[in-house]
């Protein structure tokens, strides 16, 4: 709590010291602060995964969890690992929700001027958005290949078991992140002069990411257990002679194969950007519509990959040592956590909408208001 209420101070005293310290030409204690707040989300994040990775990975030997320090009992074996797939994650959700507010903003302005900013500001989130996504895949697969490490029961349950049809969704969550990614810059590209020597390369490399992201997301199995139950159809498996694409060298040549591709046209995008003049402002619909999806898709991912991560608990509290024994603990389907998760993602996503909508009305009202001049009063002659 202590960290959440100092990092809030800071936040606000951030945001209400913009225009002061820039009218006064200040602007590196601005950046200061910026610094210093993001140390205190850094530090607020690392000390919220402590808790998580403790009653996922406790520290072994567990019978002398009650002898060990509180840093060893933070320090668990996943612990960064996480600390490092939740930064690289936050750091592209934080790309895309400037995403989200410019693609916002530009929809809804109506001088030109307005709209060649906000264009600028979609495509300066999409490259962060973007170049911090890229290792998000390998963040993944440390976190993974320690809970492998730790207790290879826990990697089964979620990559082959009761949580393997919830890593499917996961899986075609990032291929489709990664493809409208690429869309974006296509389209993108197309409002910027010189660039169409890129194209041919670049629709090469759609054959590719449709291909890879179509192998990312096909399990080897269509129903949600090691073995099939009763009412599950046993036939529902790949072929034989393509079951090799269920496998983790293919799943992770086709995360490496989404990566490389997405770097070779993020390559071609920025050289377009520095040889050809960008005519912001004239992006064709589809970039803008491309920016909210990404937002709106990441922030779906996030709540997905904490319903896995709390989940492979299974029906412990704390891993193999507190017990959950209540009625109501069990994993859910797939159907009910994904109406739990969608229904908490449109929650937060209508409610930033309204609050870019009230920050696009508030100061345009007000301004309205200071050009009213007060009409003048008539004086009674003496």
């Amino acid at each position: 709590p202590t960290l959440f209420i100092v990092e809030t101070i800071v936040m606000y005293a951030y945001v209400y010291s913009w225009d002061p310290l820039n009218k006064s030409n200040k602007k590196g204690r601005h950046i200061v602060l910026g610094v210093i707040l993001n140390i205190f989300g850094l530090s607020l994040l690392c000390a919220l995964d402590g808790p998580a990775t403790f009653m996922q990975t406790p520290p072994l030997p567990l019978d002398q969890l009650t002898n060990i320090s509180e840093w060893d009992r933070l320090t668990t074996a996943t612990w960064m690992p996480l600390n490092y797939h939740r930064l690289v994650g936050n750091g592209t959700f934080g790309g895309y929700m400037v995403c989200i507010i410019g693609a916002y903003m530009y929809l809804w302005s109506e001088k030109k001027e307005e709209k060649e900013y906000y264009d600028w500001v979609g495509y300066i989130g999409n490259i962060i958005g973007v170049g911090i996504m890229l290792p998000l895949p390998a963040m993944g697969y440390i976190f993974v290949r320690e809970i492998y490490q730790y207790d290879a029961t826990i990697g089964m349950y979620i990559m082959s078991d009761r949580e393997s049809m919830f890593m499917l969704v996961q899986g075609l969550l990032v291929g489709t992140m990664f493809s409208v990614s690429n869309i974006y810059m296509w389209v993108s590209m197309k409002r910027i002069e010189n660039a169409q020597r890129f194209f041919p390369a670049m629709k090469f490399g759609f054959i590719l990411i449709i291909i890879a992201a179509t192998i990312w997301f096909t399990p080897r199995r269509f129903f949600a257990t090691m073995m099939p139950e009763p009412g599950m159809d046993s036939n529902m498996v790949l072929p034989d002679n393509l079951a090799f694409l269920a496998l983790m060298i293919a799943k992770n040549t086709a995360a490496f194969a989404l990566v490389i591709i997405t770097f070779v046209n993020y390559i071609f995008y920025t050289i377009a950007t520095k040889t050809g003049k960008v005519h912001y402002g004239k992006i064709n619909p589809l970039g803008v519509y491309c920016l909210i999806f990404l937002g709106f898709a990441d922030i779906w991912l996030m709540s997905w990959m904490g319903t896995i991560r709390e989940l492979s608990r299974m029906n412990w509290h704390i891993y193999k040592v507190f017990k959950d024994v209540t009625p109501e603990k069990f994993t859910p389907s797939l159907a009910e956590s994904g109406f739990h998760v969608t229904t908490i993602v449109w929650t937060f996503f209508i409610v930033m909408t309204c609050i870019i909508w009230l920050g696009i009305k508030y100061p345009k009202s007000k301004k309205k208001a200071q050009e009213v001049s007060p009409q003048a009063t008539p004086q009674v002659a003496e």
